[in-house]
């Protein structure tokens, strides 16, 4: 299994509610990489592990602090959610990473979460814009 390492980056685009933390912004516990409270995490961060990590047939570009993507299940089960670094917002329009992520929409829903905002790859290779 592969490790975090040098990357924290679901500690900056996750939403923790238990620290009452958004998506978008760094953890108050983050120490890049690393965390202040590793031994008493809440059981979001303690369960929680990046497609990346996981998950051997996502290519090593693809790791977070690379892609600056956080790759994850959906949490309703359906599909793939990614979460994008807003200071790198455009970052899943990337060619390789825009090719990969339509390869993966042609076998199920992606979710793109971009700070506020929702997009969503399906089979029929476009790309919408939810509320």
């Amino acid at each position: 299994m592969r490790e975090c390492g040098d990357c924290s980056l679901c500690c900056r685009v996750m939403g923790v509610e238990s620290l009452d933390k958004p998506r978008g912004v760094w953890c108050q516990h983050c120490t890049k990489p690393g965390c202040k409270i590793y031994d008493t995490r809440p059981k979001d961060c303690r369960t929680f592990s990046c497609a990346w990590l996981v998950n051997d047939t996502v290519p090593e570009w693809m790791k977070p602090n690379k892609s600056q993507l956080v790759l994850s299940p959906n949490p309703d089960g359906n599909g793939l959610m990614v979460d994008v670094d807003p200071q790198c917002h455009r970052a899943w329009r990337e060619k390789r990473v825009f090719e990969y992520l339509t390869q993966i929409a042609m076998r199920m829903r992606v979710r793109i979460n971009i700070g506020g905002e929702t997009f969503y790859m399906e089979k029929r290779h476009d790309v919408r814009e939810t509320a």
